[in-house]
């Protein structure tokens, strides 16, 4: 009989899009934790030309006060 190694990923003796389906779902999982669910979505992360801004608004604010 067929087998995983060479297509048969579902095991039912013939290679179809029913395995290409388990090879597409594998793929799409690839990277993620081992339970395969991604709790939470992505964080947003400021871009490195943003945090220079609010440094330099910051930095700003500081030496103004300081000046008074």
């Amino acid at each position: 009989g067929f087998r995983w190694g060479v297509g048969d990923f579902n095991y039912d003796g013939t290679i179809d899009s029913n395995d290409y389906d388990k090879i597409d779902s594998a793929w799409l999982l690839q990277g993620s934790p081992l339970g395969g669910v991604i709790v939470g979505g992505p964080v947003p992360t400021p871009e490195p030309a943003s945090l220079l801004l609010i440094g330099l608004g910051a930095a700003a604010t500081l030496a103004r006060r300081r000046r008074r």
